[in-house]
């Protein structure tokens, strides 16, 4: 993922390691993906969707973007596979 560029449209699925709740009810979610962790930016309409809890598995559809010179998906439409 650190080799993907900002702007392209990913899916991601994995197991939820973390949850941290951020500004406006947006999340931001840590997913062990097998091949490494990726974290997940949720908007607040995501987020309420999907409400991830550790342990469980998630799979997101997002953009990857770049934040404070870290990798990231940032979601904004919220998409469940279990």
């Amino acid at each position: 993922m650190q080799s993907t560029d900002d702007g392209t449209l990913v899916r991601v699925k994995g197991e939820v390691l973390q949850v941290n709740v951020v500004s406006d009810g947006a999340e931001v979610v840590v997913l062990d993906a097998g091949d490494g962790t990726v974290t997940v930016f949720l908007s607040r309409e995501a987020a309420s969707t999907l409400a991830p809890i550790p342990g469980e598995s998630l799979e997101v559809v997002g953009r990857v973007e770049e934040y404070r010179g870290r990798k990231e998906v940032r979601v904004d439409s919220p998409v469940r596979a279990r």
